[in-house]
């Protein structure tokens, strides 16, 4: 089984990979070129061989991951679970439209935008945990562990 803080291990190894909106990966290629925030979570659970317990690969598209996602758990939660993914819904359409996954020690590994000027945006990086995430859930058959 896998547990969550290898889903952080296995993202971690994907620091600094650049930033593009609608970037796909192909299915043999372990350190691609460019990736947006829902296709570094589906591309890192592929790397490390999740399947869902139904038998289908996890799904692409922040909205459909946190569809997935059982159990939802409340984004205080997340912040202590290692590879529980956190999800923000965009301004003005309520619909969720970015995704991180929680380190379980105060911060998220993401893919942002260069658009959200934040320090080291542009590419897969390491953030601080912010009051950016509405909704978080864990992905189903990964094993937790709860962090201080």
């Amino acid at each position: 089984m896998i547990k969550g803080h290898e889903i952080v291990q296995i993202a971690s190894y994907h620091l600094y990979i650049k930033y593009r909106l609608g970037a796909e990966t192909s299915r043999d290629i372990h350190y691609p070129a460019e990736l947006d925030c829902s296709e570094f979570i589906e591309h890192s659970l592929r790397i490390i061989g999740y399947i869902m317990p139904d038998g289908r690969a996890f799904p692409d598209g922040s909205w459909l991951q946190y569809e997935v996602c059982d159990p939802k758990i409340s984004v205080d939660e997340a912040m202590h679970y290692a590879g529980a993914l956190v999800f923000n819904r965009g301004t003005g359409s309520g619909k969720i439209d970015h995704v991180g996954i929680s380190t379980g020690t105060g911060c998220t590994i993401e893919a942002v935008s260069a658009k959200s000027n934040l320090p080291g945006s542009g590419m897969v990086n390491i953030f601080r945990w912010r009051p950016l995430w509405d909704v978080a859930g864990l992905i189903p058959g990964v094993e937790y562990e709860r962090w201080s």
